[in-house]
């Protein structure tokens, strides 16, 4: 899926990936948590060689040990390209959502 020169700034390591084999092994440890997640809000552009996607995520993650879960809000950026006629991923960058969120009562 990815580009070979692709850039991963994962939401969960500090780790700039930046080769195919690093890509790899963040996701290994981070399908260990079984995660599943929900699209909250998507935007597209794209041209004939490039598209990007960008927007909010959560995403549910299992403690391989415990089996607690939890949830974790974030907001990615993809950056697809053409390679030799297929789409791939050239960069992708997801992070935590910077503010605690709050709930007001409504009056």
């Amino acid at each position: 899926m990815f580009a070979p020169e692709a850039v991963l700034l994962p939401t969960l390591s500090n780790i700039p990936r930046t080769t195919l084999a690093s890509i790899r092994d963040y996701f290994v440890h981070f399908l260990a948590k079984s995660p599943s997640v929900h699209v909250d809000t998507a935007t597209v552009h794209s041209d004939c060689y490039s598209a990007e996607r960008v927007g909010t995520w959560t995403w549910t993650l299992t403690d391989p040990a415990t089996r607690a879960t939890s949830q974790v809000r974030g907001r990615y950026s993809f950056i697809y390209r053409l390679y030799d006629g297929q789409w791939r991923i050239d960069h992708l960058h997801s992070s935590l959502m910077p503010e605690a969120e709050t709930k007001t009562a409504a009056r």
